[in-house]
């Protein structure tokens, strides 16, 4: 019993562990079969459905339009036409290509894609040398002085000129024989065809009746009127005078000139890219320019990149370039068989949605499809046999096809098989009755001759329908229509042709033969063009009131001379018959309906014989002209009163024939030419002022008709209008032409003059108007301000289009606001007007002949212009005598009226060139636009050197829309007095200086006006100013008016001062804008965005200014200073507020400088802290305060900090103390940077103190308000210091055991600079590169003019430094160098005043140090231990010595140590004990491959317990105080030289770009065998770092020849997207896994079963 207990018991316990055991594997399967499903439903394709997922990639690649390029053919969509795609597996399908794209591989431009240009940079010509001048005698002459004789003259009276008169007492009329005194009479009796009369051909007979005479002494009498007698008491002669001998010669005594011919230093080196190839660029907002966003910051739809970079784009296929198919499990079947998978795509459908590619969309190929070779016989899919009619092979010529000659040796015809070959057609039944014929060689004979019969025809559907011949008669007419089936197609009615000759006593008839002769010139001009009135006299005929009898040929009685050519506004003679009309009404009729025809159709009109004999002969012509050679033909409309010559022409009948596309009346006009003696209107006007009229008259002249001006009947050139010799004329255009044709010259004058006013002897006076002024019309429409409008002048059809802009910174007349209600910001406003002056008067040459210009002014002249248009398409409106004579002057005023469209290329002033002497003033409602010139684009001014004086003033007009390839697209002044009071100076442009305004030397005030919206290509974008002399200095005062959204290519975006004085100060209760102007926009140079101040002895002061909301890229978004420039802003009361300006810090100075210390300031990671550099940045001497402007400066309450941040030559500032207004100023000598952040309060107070408003400005550098170069005083301050620096350049070495150069590490090392009492001054570190002059150390040393300790007895101040290396504690594997160098420096003060604007006197004082005053010592010590110092060579020397106050003096810097084979000597050498290893960090991203910029790292040494290095030595490096830096650079590198030692391991760490996901750190391992590892790391909790996960692949990479190791790190792009899933799937591995999962579940359902019945069994 208890045997079987126990027997029970020990099987049930079995039973229960199998059933545990069960359970667990049942459980181990479960868990397999779940896990293996998830990841299998993970992975792409595994999802079990009957779906497939197949590429039909949408992306398209751009297609360049013609839209995409400008003008020029400069692409400006920057758009690639390409993609980058390089295939992977979801471009194939079944091994096959399925990708749309193509492919193309990334590029990365290396060395290999430049190549080196040089390129001309001297801006001196190639000259020959010339002599110089020494005056002589003939330089002077004597000029009579002060009387010197005792006596008294006064009394005394001898009879002059003035006591006569002199009385005509001649009975004779003076007369000289000219040709109208002749006749001449035709002797020749030849009749030869080929014979042309000569001179010898005709007898000339004197028939003139009258003597020749000219008045002379004899004709008149002089008798004495002068009543007071005549007296001797004294006579003073030249004795009773002083005499001065005056020097008149006009050249400067000088020393002849050198020549001078290009050398190597004319040249500069430039890297050009010549690949060809295109790198990936994406736009982002950097690319496009600040005009492009919103207010919100939102790009503009439409707006384009200015980065001049094409977008290249990258395309991996994503979810979206996939869809999903449905498939039947037959299809599955055969694929997995092997079959060929077709899906229906768009081109697989027709129109209407029928499948046209062949394949079955419910049949996929299979194996049985493709025969033993592959070859698809599978009717699915496959073309069927298609029969062609043609007869032709299809066949393409290839290689095969031609000779080892390249001579083609194939036999078939080149075909290829189109719809055309499908089917047989019949030739067609042409209606034409033509033949196809096609000119050729037999058409022609040996000459060129054309022999051919045949006319050349090429059929078209025209000619399948029949043609069409249709005839009339009317009177002695015969009138034939031929016409093709296509004139009349729409009707099906009989077509018959009527005629009707109409009677010329009839209305209609009377009524056409008017119209056409009105509208052919072919009655008499019943007067001449003009009215005259004389003295306020009217004179009724010009051409009798001349002096003398008119000659026979000028009275109109010549029967011989032939009309060839009649203008409007000529005065015709007549004599001879009225032309011969016969007028006829056509008509076409359909049925009882006229019809016009759908193309024109060919009319003959066909003379009879015998009636065209008949004819002839009445009107003396030859019947074969008679029928048709001297015919016209006019259709003409009566009720429109319209007139058209149809052009008819001669067929080879004789017969006259015309095309025409309507019917109605038609007027065959036969020789109707008269006889006609022609004299212009011109040359009656011309003739008439100059002979008929005596001097010192006010003549009036108004205009009837218009007048061309051409050659008089003769052929003859005919004279000027002369208003000279005290002529004062008025000329009312009264809405009429004067038109210049051709040939208007006289002794003297410039072809194309058609007035002359003054000189020859005395004054006179033009007024140019147009009593129909108001028949001018003119449309404006608001466009967007900016540089790329275009004004034009259509004289043709007489039309303007011009760009007028406006500015809320002045009044609508442009004058200056009043400084009642301020805004610091102004809006300028551009409007395109449309003006139509078809109806104005004008003068104009819109001929191919070159006018010189319309109006002379002379000397002692006065021109007036008050209305009218004045436009001249080659040459000027108005021009001056360049030579006055002595005083007397000549005066232009410009009052109202337009000079447009006038000027050459190569000319000076497009529309006013003034030269010489005299007065130029522009006022009232004139406007000068649509010009263009060489310089001065609308007006060009220029004295004589200095000798003559030119007074311009400018108060109201507008100069818009002129252009120059030179300098001053709107005016150029030079040698010139000039006032702006008001005047609209806007969207000119010039490709050189001075876009609105040039001013190359003159003085120039500015009182109000606006000048905006003016370009130019190079300097002074509103306005140029320069002057060339020290001791003559020309001055630029600005009082009133704005300089607004004016744009230059490089510095000056508003105003370019490159030398002189200007000063900047409201007046008369005045406001100033310099405003919304961009500079720099080629970014190569240092900028300017509202002014430039050049270091060419550029002076710029200004008064009471806010500097706020301008904007630059580089550093100072309200103020910038280079290398030689220096800003004074120390007084609050009058000086200038600068807050609110940004910059970005991103675009440093290129080619287009040859000084870049901004770029050392990029490098500085001081002056870089915080980017405080948004305000103001300098590379030179600055004086800052601290206070902005007050209105009580000396109240501390009312004192307004500016709360400066930033760094002063590479240290920060010391923050500002209010109480104890401490420190007062911030002075710099090399490198300032600072933002300023002002309270409200202080914001809105100096707002309202401020007249001068200098805002938002953009400089693609820096310098957005203001950029100086030269000499900036903002305020009252009448004191500057010009400090001095002096750098310090040595060199670090760092070597092998060797010997051998090893690289050094930013920072690696640093060095301390003490003073003579051993104390540290500072210490600075070795930089990665090297400098220019191979150096890699640079130590800056200040000097400020009141802080120099001056020794007055030595005139020196003097001191001593020492210079040693920082050696740590602990050397590790580094020998430093203990050398150790005295420096000592020897400072200098001078000072002096000048004078400058209303006799401000400026006092400026310098530190200078000379080329001597530094020596360099270095310390040794002999064996006894004594020491001594040894002299050091110094060399490269530059900016010593006493430069005065130049403001090009831009510190002092000097190169310790020589060189030795053209390598620098260094000062220190530290020596490495273990091989030093560099390797190369490539940054890329992980998706696109492409190169990551601009990326920190730092590598940080591992101890031995794998925790970051921890150095009681701050100097140590490597260490976690003191780790390596690197940023990667333009190519995503950047590299480490860590010492090889060994199992050496550091970590590598960076600060995570933007955009990216986490990455790092990674663990870097060195061997000590030259081998780098880099691996994927982890931090643990203690702090120490362990390798996690694989080596990462490491490449090459050469750098200057060297092959170093390179590692590429990948950096995740931030994106969200979810797996795919979907597909086919594989069923075996779900069938498996499914019946393996219902065993388990049956097998566990058995075995419970069982054990449940042997559990009942036992119980």
């Amino acid at each position: 019993m208890e045997s079987g207990f126990l027997s029970q018991a020990a099987k049930f316990l079995q039973d229960r562990k199998n059933y545990k055991r069960w359970l667990a594997v049942f459980l181990c399967l479960a868990a397999t079969v779940a896990f293996g499903t998830v990841a299998a439903l993970k992975l792409y394709g595994q999802a079990m459905t009957h779906q497939v997922k197949v590429l039909d990639c949408q992306y398209t690649v751009h297609e360049h339009t013609e839209g995409c390029y400008d003008e020029e053919g400069s692409l400006i969509c920057m758009q690639a036409d390409q993609v980058i795609h390089v295939h992977n597996d979801d471009c194939y399908r079944n091994g096959e290509l399925v990708c749309p794209l193509p492919e193309l591989t990334p590029h990365e431009h290396d060395d290999g894609c430049y190549e080196e240009e040089e390129v001309l940079v001297c801006e001196e010509a190639e000259t020959e040398g010339s002599s110089g001048h020494e005056h002589t005698e003939e330089c002077y002459t004597l000029e009579q002085g002060e009387l010197v004789c005792a006596e008294d003259g006064s009394a005394a009276h001898t009879h002059g000129e003035e006591c006569y008169t002199q009385e005509m007492i001649c009975t004779l009329e003076e007369h000289t024989h000219d040709d109208g005194c002749y006749d001449q009479e035709l002797t020749c009796s030849s009749e030869e065809e080929d014979h042309e009369h000569g001179e010898d051909c005709y007898t000339e007979t004197f028939v003139c009746d009258r003597e020749e005479h000219t008045h002379g002494e004899d004709c008149y009498e002089t008798k004495l009127n002068c009543e007071q007698p005549e007296s001797e008491p004294h006579e003073h002669t030249d004795a009773c005078y002083e005499w001065n001998e005056v020097l008149t010669c006009t050249q400067n005594e000088e020393e002849g000139e050198e020549g001078h011919t290009h050398t190597s230093e004319c040249y500069e080196t430039e890297t050009v890219l010549t690949c060809g190839e295109a790198e990936p660029h994406i736009h982002d907002d950097g690319c496009y320019s600040e005009d492009c966003f919103d207010e919100n910051g939102e790009l503009l739809e439409g707006s384009r990149p200015s980065c001049g970079k094409p977008e290249l784009l990258e395309h991996v296929h994503g979810a979206e370039c996939f869809k999903v198919v449905e498939l039947t499990a037959d299809e599955i079947a055969a694929i997995d068989a092997g079959a060929a998978l077709h899906i229906h795509s768009e081109e697989c459908y027709d129109q209407e949605g029928n499948v046209i590619c062949g394949h079955d969309v419910t049949h996929i190929h299979s194996l049985e499809c493709y025969d033993e070779e592959g070859k698809l016989i599978c009717n699915n899919g496959r073309e069927e046999e298609t029969s062609y009619v043609c007869g032709k092979e299809a066949h393409s010529h290839d290689e095969n096809c031609f000779d080892e000659n390249g001579e083609l040796i194939c036999e078939l015809e080149e075909h290829i098989h189109d719809e055309s070959c499908l089917t047989e057609t019949e030739e067609p039944e042409w209606k034409c009755g033509k033949e196809e014929h096609t000119h050729g060689e037999a058409c022609y004979d040996e000459n060129g001759e054309l022999i051919c019969g045949l006319e050349e025809h090429t059929h078209d559907e025209s000619c399948l329908i029949p043609a069409i011949h249709l005839e009339a008669e009317a009177g002695d007419y015969l009138i034939l229509l031929e016409a093709s089936g296509e004139a009349f197609p729409y009707t099906e009615e009989e077509l018959r042709l009527e005629a009707v000759l109409l009677s010329e006593d009839s209305a209609e008839y009377q009524t056409t033969k008017k119209l056409v002769e009105e509208s052919q010139g072919m009655e008499a001009a019943a007067a001449l063009p003009f009215e005259i009135t004389v003295d306020g006299e009217n004179v009724t005929d010009p051409l009798q009131t001349r002096t003398g009898t008119l000659p026979e040929a000028e009275q109109g009685l010549s029967e011989t001379a032939e009309d060839e050519e009649t203008h409007p506004g000529e005065e015709l003679f007549l004599t001879g018959e009225s032309s011969m009309h016969d007028i006829f009404d056509l008509r076409v009729m359909a049925g009882e309906e006229e019809i016009q025809p759908e193309v024109p159709v060919k009319v003959s009109f066909v003379r009879k014989a015998a009636e065209a004999e008949q004819k002839a002969d009445d009107a003396l012509l030859d019947p074969a002209e008679a029928a048709g050679e001297n015919v016209k033909i006019f259709h003409v409309d009566t009720i429109k009163e319209t007139v058209e010559d149809m052009g008819a022409s001669e067929d080879e009948n004789g017969n006259a024939v015309i095309s025409t596309p309507h019917f109605s009346t038609y007027d065959v006009t036969m020789d109707g030419a008269p006889s006609v003696q022609e004299r212009s209107g011109w040359e009656g006007l011309s003739e008439y002022i100059f002979d008929g009229i005596t001097h010192n008259k006010t003549i009036t002249i108004r205009l009837t008709a218009d007048i061309e001006v051409g050659t008089n009947a003769a052929g003859s050139p005919l004279k000027p209008v002369f208003a000279d010799c005290g002529r004062n004329i008025t000329l009312d255009l009264n809405g009429h032409k004067i038109s210049y044709r051709s040939k208007v010259s006289f002794d003297g004058y410039e072809t194309g003059e058609l007035f002359i006013v003054g000189g020859n002897g005395g004054g006179g006076s033009l007024t140019i108007c147009d009593s129909a002024a108001g028949s001018v019309s003119s449309a404006g429409e608001t466009v967007a301000t900016g540089a790329a409008h275009v004004s034009s002048c259509d004289q043709e059809n007489r039309k303007l289009t011009y760009y007028k802009t406006t500015s809320t910174g002045v009044g609508e007349d442009s004058s200056a606001l009043p400084d009642t209600s301020k805004e610091a910001r102004t809006t300028e406003t551009t409007t395109k007007y449309t003006v139509d002056f078809s109806k104005a008067g004008v003068i104009e040459n819109s001929s191919v002949t070159e006018a010189q210009a319309l109006v002379k002014v002379m000397t002692g002249g006065t021109l007036t212009i008050e209305s009218g248009v004045l436009t001249n398409a080659h040459g000027r409106a108005v021009r001056t005598n360049l030579y006055s004579e002595g005083d007397i002057g000549m005066t232009v005023n410009l009052t109202g009226g337009y000079l447009v469209g006038c000027g050459k290329e190569d000319g000076n002033g497009g529309a006013v060139d003034f030269e010489g002497n005299g007065t130029l003033k522009i006022s009232g409602d004139v406007l000068i636009a649509a010009n263009k010139a060489r310089t001065g684009g609308g007006v060009y001014v220029k004295g004589m050197d200095g000798t003559t004086s030119i007074t311009v003033h400018m108060d109201g007009g507008a100069v818009c829309g002129n252009q120059v390839a030179e300098m001053g697209g709107g005016l150029r002044l030079q040698d010139a007095t000039t006032t702006l009071e008001k005047c609209f100076i806007t969207n000119n442009r010039a490709v050189g200086q001075g876009g609105g305004i040039c001013i190359p030397w003159a003085d120039f005030s500015m009182k109000g006006g606006l000048v905006a919206a003016n370009n130019s290509d190079v300097g002074g974008g509103g306005i140029y100013f320069s002057t060339s002399a020290e001791d003559n200095i020309k001055q630029f005062h600005l009082e009133g008016g704005a300089v607004s959204a004016n744009e230059s290519g490089v510095e000056g975006g508003g105003i370019r001062i490159d030398t002189g004085y200007m000063e900047i100060i409201a007046k008369d209760g005045s406001l100033i804008y310099i405003t919304n102007n961009k500079g720099n926009k080629n970014g190569t140079d240092w900028g300017g965005g509202g002014i430039f101040i050049s270091d060419n002895s550029g002076r710029v002061k200004i008064y009471r200014t806010l500097i706020t909301e301008n904007k630059a890229d580089g550093f100072g978004g309200g103020l910038g200073g280079c290398s030689t420039g220096r800003i004074i802003s120390l007084d609050v009361a009058n000086g200038a507020s600068v807050y609110g300006n940004t910059a970005d810090g991103s675009h440093l100075s290129g080619s287009g400088s040859s000084k870049h210390q901004d770029h050392d300031a990029a490098n500085s990671p001081v002056f870089m802290e915080g980017r405080n550099f948004q305000d103001v940045f300098s590379a030179l001497g600055c004086y800052i305060s601290q206070g902005m402007l007050s209105d009580d400066p000396h109240n501390p309450s009312k004192v307004y900090p500016a709360n400066w941040k930033g760094s002063c030559d590479y240290e920060r500032i010391a923050e500002y103390n209010p109480v104890t207004n401490t420190p007062s100023q911030i002075v710099s000598t090399r490198m300032l940077g600072l933002s300023a952040s002002p309270d409200d309060n202080s914001k809105r107070v100096t707002q309202s103190i401020a007249n001068v408003f200098i805002t938002g400005n953009y400089s693609t550098t820096h310098g957005g308000g203001i950029m100086c170069n030269g000499l900036l005083l903002l305020g009252e301050s009448q004191e500057v210091m010009y400090d001095q620096s002096l750098t310090l350049e040595l060199r670090k070495a760092y070597k092998s055991d060797e010997g051998a150069d090893l690289s050094l590490n930013q920072g690696a090392f640093q060095f301390q600079l003490l003073d003579s009492n051993r104390n540290v001054i500072t210490t600075v570190s070795n930089t990665s590169e090297s400098s220019p002059a191979n150096t890699n150390i640079q130590i800056l040393l200040k000097y400020h003019y009141d802080s120099v300790n001056y020794d007055e007895e030595k005139e020196y101040a003097e001191y001593t430094y020492y210079l040693k290396e920082v050696i740590p504690g602990d050397t590790g594997m580094t020998v430093y160098d203990p050398a150790e160098y005295r420096i000592k420096v020897k400072v200098r003060k001078n000072h002096d005043s000048y004078t400058v604007g209303n006799n401000v006197e400026i006092t400026r004082y310098w530190v200078y140090i000379e080329d001597d005053s530094v020596t360099v010592e270095k310390k040794q010590t002999d064996g006894s231990g004594v020491e001594s110092w040894v002299p050091v060579t110094t060399t490269d020397k530059d900016g010593f010595g006493d430069h005065g106050a130049s403001t090009s003096h831009h510190g002092a810097s000097i190169v310790l140590g020589g060189t030795t084979d053209g390598v620098r000597d260094p000062l220190f050498t530290n020596i490495s004990k273990t091989p030093q290893l560099t390797f190369w960090i490539r940054k890329t991203n992980s998706l696109t491959n492409e190169i990551i910029q601009h990326v920190s790292f730092t590598l940080t040494r591992l101890g031995t317990d794998q925790k970051k290095l921890v150095s009681d030595d701050l100097s140590a490096p490597g260490s976690a105080e003191n780790p390596w830096i690197g940023n990667t650079d333009f190519a995503g590198e950047f590299s480490f030289m860590i010492p090889d030692v060994e199992g050496r391991s550091y970590i590598l760490e960076e600060i995570i770009p933007t955009g990216y996901e986490d990455a790092g750190p990674w663990y870097v391992e060195t061997d000590g065998k030259g081998k780098v590892s880099v691996y994927p790391a982890t931090e643990k909790d203690d702090g120490t770092y362990e390798k996690n996960g694989e080596e990462l692949p490491a490449g090459s990479v050469q750098k200057d020849g060297a092959v170093y190791e390179l590692v590429s790190i990948k950096n995740v792009p931030i994106q969200y997207r979810l797996p795919e899933t979907g597909g086919v799937g594989d069923n075996r591995y779900y069938t498996g896994a499914g019946i393996m999962l219902t065993f388990l579940v049956l097998s566990f359902c058995v075995y419970s079963q069982r054990r449940k019945t042997r559990g009942r069994r036992s119980r």
